[in-house]
């Protein structure tokens, strides 16, 4: 199965998300990328917020990190991956409030396999209380992954994929090397087209998806935004 390291960023205190974003992607970008041969990064993309869904309490995020890695194909030796770690790290501290910024890697559901078309809604998922995390990922992939996408001519999901977080995601080194605060119980990459359903039947659909929404997440401690992606290694 596919597993990506996913990092939800939140800017430092004293970055504006402008001055964040920029930072990120032509500072901090190139030092990622020098170093993907010795590190084994297959891809990396950063997806920066355009826009967040500001009907949830939850403290918004300035973007999302994500690298694929193969081992395999890595260069370095155990020294030269450990300076390169450590070196994006301290630049890390630059532009990240990592104790507000949680890391983990990530197992790949592929819901529905569509174009990666415009912008992507990206949602950090929390677990409604109550539910265990491999309760909440079960009803997710079997039950609430196949509800969303079954009525494209009225969801409008063309591109579902859902990143499902390990139960011992806590202990995961990168996350306790920055500090960083407990992980979301997954990620959610959506991308939709424009629709024009019935609306009665559309109203009755939304209503039950909704449902089934609450009934596993806690929608306030899931914060969610459209954002564009930016490919900075893919080899």
């Amino acid at each position: 199965m596919t597993q990506r390291l996913v990092f939800v960023l939140r800017r430092r205190s004293d970055l504006t998300r402008e001055a964040f974003q920029r930072y990120w992607l032509d500072t901090h970008a190139p030092l990622v990328a020098g170093v993907a041969e010795v590190l084994g990064i297959t891809r990396y993309q950063q997806v920066h917020t355009v826009s967040d869904d500001d009907t949830r309490a939850a403290t918004p995020f300035d973007g999302v990190a994500e690298l694929w890695f193969d081992a395999a194909r890595s260069t370095g030796t155990a020294a030269e991956q450990r300076d390169a770690a450590a070196m994006l790290l301290d630049d890390e501290r630059r532009f990240i409030d990592l104790s507000a910024s949680p890391i983990w890697f990530a197992t790949e559901h592929v819901v529905a396999d569509g174009p990666a078309d415009g912008l992507r809604m990206t949602t950090a998922v929390r677990r409604r209380a109550g539910l265990t995390r491999a309760q909440f990922r079960r009803h997710w992939a079997d039950v609430h992954g196949p509800l969303a996408v079954s009525r494209p001519d009225v969801f409008g999901i063309t591109r579902y994929l859902q990143m499902h977080t390990p139960d011992d995601a806590e202990t995961f080194p990168p996350a306790v090397a920055r500090g960083a605060p407990e992980p979301f119980d997954g990620l959610a990459e959506v991308y939709t087209t424009a629709v024009d359903p019935d609306p009665a039947e559309a109203a009755e659909l939304r209503a039950a998806l909704a449902a089934d929404t609450e009934s596993i997440v806690d929608r306030d401690a899931s914060p969610r935004a459209a954002g564009r992606v930016h490919v900075i290694v893919d080899r």
